[in-house]
């Protein structure tokens, strides 16, 4: 009687999966200190930013700034559009990063290459053998 081993391709598919899905959880809002807003846009030239405005806040993709204002594509509208915001309107700016301490990138970064390397091991050795 012959067995066909089962493909580990599932295998590998789910803990590649995991770390994709765990990996962007490092990065989180963080706000920019004391720089004005303006300022640091236009040194920064960060992908997205979320303004503290009033009492509401603003997400803007694609920042760049134009006069006293940061302008910024707003994807919580549909259509998307393209929104300005005053400098002296800004109570807080914040960027999206994966900043944190260096010990947390280090642990991180482990994990994540025991995992491919534990799912490159499973696809490479196999599954267990058929039990008699």
């Amino acid at each position: 009687m012959r067995f066909r081993r089962r493909p580990n391709l599932p295998r590998v598919a789910a803990c590649l999966a995991l770390v994709a899905v765990l990996a962007p959880g490092c990065a989180s809002w963080h706000s920019i200190g004391k720089e004005t807003p303006a300022a640091y846009v236009a040194h920064e030239k960060p992908d997205v930013v979320r303004f503290s405005v009033g009492d509401s806040s603003l997400v803007l993709s694609r920042p760049a700034v134009r006069g006293d204002s940061v302008i910024g594509l707003c994807k919580s509208v549909h259509p998307h559009q393209w929104i300005g915001v005053r400098g002296d309107e800004i109570r807080e700016m914040e960027i999206h990063s994966a900043r944190g301490t260096t010990r947390g990138k280090i642990v991180a970064g482990a994990i994540a290459a025991s995992m491919i390397a534990f799912a490159i091991l499973t696809a490479a050795i196999g599954g267990p053998g058929p039990i008699y």
